[in-house]
């Protein structure tokens, strides 16, 4: 993995530096030397990224999935339009 691909993942996820830093549990100022392109980023650590991503996209997918069940049992017949 590139310092771009990398880059390209935190957009992805719109998480800041720092949280991606916290959740993959490596000291921020690592995660800035392997962004920057200043570190070569390790295999092991590029699978964790992308397990990561995996991870937020399962969960902003079953996120989307439990609102939408939501939604239909608050309101069955649909919503009302303002002229009704």
């Amino acid at each position: 993995m590139k310092a771009e691909e990398l880059r390209a993942i935190q957009d992805d996820l719109k998480f800041d530096a720092p949280t991606i830093a916290i959740l993959l549990c490596i000291p921020y100022n690592t995660y800035r030397n392997y962004i920057y392109g200043e570190n070569a980023i390790p295999e092991d650590f590029a699978k964790r990224v992308l397990d990561l991503q995996k991870r937020e996209k399962q969960l902003d997918e079953r996120r989307l999935s439990d609102y939408d069940e939501f939604l239909n049992k608050s309101f069955p017949h649909g919503f009302l339009s303002e002229k009704d």
